[in-house]
């Protein structure tokens, strides 16, 4: 575990960037495994900037390219899908493989942060672990003091346990996520500056997030072009996740004269 103890084998980068746009990507793509899903049953979703483009309190302009659902508790809303999982095993295994995905992405992230060879490879394993660590804690987090009513709700439902068990559950993977992401880190001043970092990078984002995912709901309901489904995706969805990857990807590059230089100090 020498990654933990060699201060002088991490990166010190501009972290603000990529934390920024390593959670826009993440609330933009963490659908990806529900929407495959989707996709293959020939459902036909539309997936906007947090998750599946729906409306509830109101009917579609153009019903005909939406589907009514009426939930457990008898709210009745509209997806953006062709027609609604048939039966129980095809409800949970949609529900479920969103924030499964999540828990996944933190693991695989703190595998490459521990295993692989070169610091930048490890600082970007880990950046990777504590955005979805962070995002998904809190997204538990405040999910459950509001008192639920999102796939948890209807996950447990459908499994017929208490959505709080799940939402435990799901909130736990991810705190120990973090807590292990923080540990591996190698001093209290770099996991002050990653958590100021992670703090400034992705809250600010959030209700940013939220209103430009209100407008492409709104803009898929008046079916304009500019907002056609591509992928699975409305299009600024796609567009914005590919900038948001090409920004990582230019600020990882930026890091490689960094552990050249860590591996000439370590040399000696």
């Amino acid at each position: 575990m020498e990654f933990i103890r060699n201060e002088a084998k991490i990166p010190q980068p501009q972290l603000f960037e990529p934390a920024a746009s390593g959670y826009i990507h993440q609330s933009a793509f963490c659908p990806t495994a529900p929407r495959s899903g989707l996709s293959l049953t020939g459902r036909n979703p539309v997936w906007s900037l947090t998750g599946l483009v729906q409306l509830s309190g109101q009917a579609p302009l153009d019903p005909s390219q939406w589907t009514e659902m009426v939930s457990p508790t008898g709210e009745t809303g509209w997806l953006r899908l062709s027609s609604l999982p048939a039966g129980r095993a095809e409800w949970v295994v949609f529900l479920v493989a969103g924030p499964l995905a999540q828990v996944l992405a933190i693991a695989a992230g703190l595998a490459v942060a521990m295993r692989s060879p070169g610091p930048v490879r490890r600082t970007f394993g880990l950046m990777v672990a504590l955005i979805n660590a962070f995002g998904h804690f809190f997204y538990q987090l405040v999910s459950s003091l509001q008192g639920g009513g999102g796939d948890e709700t209807l996950l447990g439902y459908y499994l017929g346990i208490p959505w709080p068990m799940i939402a435990a559950l799901f909130g736990a993977a991810a705190g120990i996520g973090l807590v292990v992401s923080f540990y591996l880190l190698p001093s209290a001043k770099i996991r002050l500056k990653w958590g100021a970092a992670l703090f400034l990078g992705t809250l600010p984002i959030g209700p940013l997030l939220m209103y430009a995912n209100r407008q492409v709901i709104v803009n898929v309901d008046a079916n304009n072009p500019w907002f056609r489904p591509l992928l699975g995706f409305s299009l600024p969805v796609l567009i914005l996740g590919a900038l948001s990857l090409l920004v990582i990807y230019l600020v990882v590059r930026k890091w490689e004269p960094a552990e050249a230089e860590a591996e000439h100090l370590t040399a000696y």
